[in-house]
């Protein structure tokens, strides 16, 4: 699930929530499981979309389901999968002309970005103004809170424990209640629901629900701060003018909790209301089958993607497997852990771990190679299986044949084998060759049983003139899988 999937799954999720919420919440009295529901719809709506299950609603015979993750059963059948992208277009001029038209996706994308960078900038905005009048303002310890005077924002407010008060508007009587209804929203942290609402916003501003959502937080929060000022002795009708005179003034700063909030008829009503309904504290428990319904639901979209699940079977390093070398093989399977993996092989071994492995084929042909994901077969993968080449016999750089001085080829201590054109760089050894020329009519020769010349072969080389032939025969190489090799032989002419 990319980035905005994401953001339209959690969007979803949050509204069915809110829905909800408006159907059995909207005029309940308990403002802490108010409160609780609130926040739990976004922390579950948040965390819903990184679901790994998945439910697979295509019921045709082409589609298994292995763990939490769906394989189509043709994957099995398939060499290695080469997944290629074109750019191009088959149709000619009018492939030309679908390029330059516009492409609607990404401007859309770029404008959902544009307004969410704003949006972010200005909670940034906000932040910094907040800060800034903290700096410049006379401050005043009281317990766990400061007091912040200043005359810059009409109404008084809270972030976190900042209590910004504007002395000018209110008497000492008022101030004391304004600051007990400032101190509950300080010490149930309400500033930190509003920070997270705001983000939420920034992010899935396109959804109206979400902001409603925001308003409601808001609301709720001053009813509980309501209660808990009045919860403190403050005398209701005081208190209730005291709402009605600050209801005229200006919000400012909307990442913080004020005394001064919207929607004050329903504020004095709810300080009227009972707040002892036994059936309360059972409706919360309709974040139970809202989750359950939501997890389905994600489950259902997991399933249908598809193209998300690709199992790759690849050597690491050529398109068949070799006899006798260790051939690296990386395997995968995406959605599922390398730890879950389990691979077989019908010709020779294989071992490793981590989605890395060394396949030893036994014998030429083909082999094919099995992977299972918690224990059911995710996919079969056939290999060609040949013989490492015989490598090449060369003599100072010289191979099969060549015009060579007599001192060059004397200062030679060894011949070696070489493979050409070979992905692995594997040791051949020589173990054995001849070394012959006729001279005078006698056929001189000398055999070693390394890659060394033996001083009888040096002295064969020594005694010939220009223009005659040196021949190093039956050439034998010991391969790393201790096998020995016939190679070919070299003629060399002295210059």
């Amino acid at each position: 699930m990319n980035a905005i999937q994401y953001i339209l799954v959690s969007s979803v999720c949050l509204s069915i929530f809110y829905f909800v919420y408006i159907l059995i919440f909207k005029n309940e009295a308990n403002f802490r499981q108010l409160r609780f529901y609130l926040l739990a719809s976004i922390i579950i709506s948040l965390l819903m979309p990184f679901s790994g299950f998945r439910i697979n609603l295509d019921f045709s015979n082409n589609q298994r389901t292995i763990g939490n993750s769906s394989v189509s059963n043709s994957l099995e059948k398939s060499n290695i999968p080469v997944f290629v992208k074109s750019n191009f277009s088959d149709n000619g001029d009018k492939g030309i002309s679908n390029q330059i038209k516009t492409n609607w996706p990404e401007l859309l994308k770029k404008f959902y970005f544009i307004i969410s960078f704003l949006l972010m900038a200005r909670i940034a905005l906000q932040i910094i103004i907040l800060i800034f009048q903290y700096l410049k303002s006379n401050k005043e310890k009281l317990g766990n809170y400061i007091i912040i005077y200043n005359k810059q924002f009409k109404n008084t407010f809270s972030f976190f424990n900042w209590i910004f008060i504007n002395t000018e508007f209110s008497s000492k009587d008022d101030m004391d209640q304004i600051i007990s209804h400032e101190k509950i929203h300080a010490s149930q942290y309400h500033s930190f629901d509003l920070i997270l609402m705001e983000l939420l916003a920034a992010v899935m501003w396109f959804n109206p629900l979400v902001w409603m959502m925001r308003n409601t937080i808001q609301l709720v929060h001053e009813y509980l701060a309501d209660e808990g000022a009045l919860s403190t002795g403050i005398d209701k009708l005081r208190y209730q003018a005291l709402l009605i005179n600050q209801v005229t003034e200006e919000r400012l700063i909307c990442l913080s909790s004020s005394f001064n909030h919207s929607l004050i008829k329903k504020r004095m009503i709810m300080m009227t209301k009972s707040k002892f309904n036994h059936r309360t504290k059972l409706k919360i428990l309709a974040l139970v089958p809202v989750a359950a319904f939501l997890f389905l639901g994600v489950a259902c979209i997991n399933g249908q993607n598809k193209t998300d699940v690709v199992t790759a079977v690849a050597p690491t390093k050529m398109n068949v497997l070799y006899i006798g070398v260790d051939n690296p093989v990386e395997i995968s399977v995406s959605e599922q852990k390398p730890e879950d993996l389990k691979v077989t092989i019908d010709n020779g071994a294989i071992q490793g771990s981590a989605g890395k492995y060394i396949v030893n084929p036994g014998k030429p042909g083909k082999a094919i190679i099995t992977v299972y994901a918690k224990g059911i077969k995710v996919k079969e993968t056939e290999f060609r299986v040949k013989s490492v080449p015989d490598p090449v016999a060369k003599v100072a750089g010289i191979k099969i044949g060549g015009a060579i001085t007599k001192s060059y080829l004397l200062e030679q201590s060894e011949i070696y084998a070489e493979l050409e054109n070979f992905d692995f760089d594997l040791g051949f050894t020589i173990v054995e060759f001849t070394v012959s020329g006729v001279d005078s009519g006698n056929n001189a020769q000398a055999t070693s049983y390394t890659n060394k010349f033996t001083k009888e072969q040096k002295s064969i080389i020594e005694k010939k003139q220009i223009g005659r032939k040196i021949y190093i025969e039956n050439i034998k190489a010991k391969g790393p899988d201790g096998t020995i090799r016939q190679l070919g032989s070299i003629a060399l002419t002295i210059k």
